[in-house]
């Protein structure tokens, strides 16, 4: 709730200032930290050592296929809908009508205008409709 608040509140997040973020909840005792941007297909991870905690520490980047060379494409969900071309997965099922506004934004924490909504892009999201946040992953064939 906390980050989403963030999120929300500021569109112009960047990597520094989520790694900064990671940097004031973690306290002196965090021994493992991740960092997870799924729009690039990487991650970021740093470890403790005796002198720091892993949040003090510059993180060593990795990319999706640097940990899965030869993984298959697709992805096995109960839950899921194909849609021209684009898989929605969902944990509950979400019913709107067309007059109801929703908002969406990336996972950045950009609201997505409503021409660009068609064209939307593999990746997490967050949609809000009468304040309540839904979480959406999309993936692209």
């Amino acid at each position: 709730e906390v980050i989403l608040d963030s999120i929300r509140a500021d569109t112009q997040i960047t990597t520094g200032r989520m790694l900064n973020m990671m940097r004031a909840v973690s306290g002196y005792g965090t021994i493992q930290t991740m960092l997870f941007l799924p729009n690039d297909s990487m991650f970021a991870v740093s470890f403790a050592d005796s002198a720091h905690n892993s949040a003090e520490k510059t993180p060593t980047w990795y990319g999706w296929n640097d940990l899965f060379p030869n993984h298959e494409e697709g992805i096995a969900e109960d839950n899921s809908q194909q849609h021209q071309g684009r898989v929605f997965l969902y944990s509950d099922l979400l019913e709107f009508s067309k007059r109801k506004e929703v908002e969406i934004f990336d996972i950045l924490g950009r609201k997505l205008e409503q021409y660009s909504i068609q064209k939307i892009s593999s990746g997490i999201y967050f949609m809000v409709s009468e304040k309540r946040v839904y979480k959406l992953m999309v993936i692209k064939k």
